[in-house]
């Protein structure tokens, strides 16, 4: 996205914001995480595999209300590597059913490092997703 079309696209989302109650139907297009930070900085490069979740807003860990993603497999964790997540109808489903409450969720991630090394990593989540109204 160009500086010329970031404020059209902030303006869409602020809108869509104050009107979520009017959403009628949420398809989500593209769920991905990116790695923004490792620690200890030695584990950077570790493969890890896991899962990742969304949980309702307040939920710590994955329960009752909580929606899988996807799992991810030998990933390498360094700064600005993705992890791609596969979409599915419970996923568009929980969007949904966020965006009908406060529009607020966690993004979980817990995984298992290569020979049992321990990594901490801060992910950025990205979803992107097609909204459609409820006609009045």
């Amino acid at each position: 996205m160009d500086r010329q079309s970031r404020p059209d696209a902030l303006a869409a989302v602020l809108i869509a914001w104050k009107h979520r109650s009017k959403i009628d139907k949420v398809t989500v297009s593209l769920a991905d995480a990116e790695v923004t930070a490792v620690s200890p900085p030695t584990a950077a490069g570790t493969t890890v595999s896991g899962a990742v979740w969304l949980l309702p807003e307040g939920q710590s860990t994955p329960g009752a209300g909580a929606v899988k993603v996807g799992d991810f497999t030998d990933v390498r964790v360094v700064v600005g590597s993705v992890i791609e997540l596969p979409l599915s109808p419970e996923l568009n489903a929980f969007v949904e059913n966020a965006f009908n409450g406060s529009g607020r969720f966690v993004v979980y991630a817990q995984g298992a490092g290569a020979g049992g090394a321990v990594v901490n990593c801060q992910l950025h989540a990205r979803l992107g997703a097609a909204v459609k109204w409820k006609l009045i």
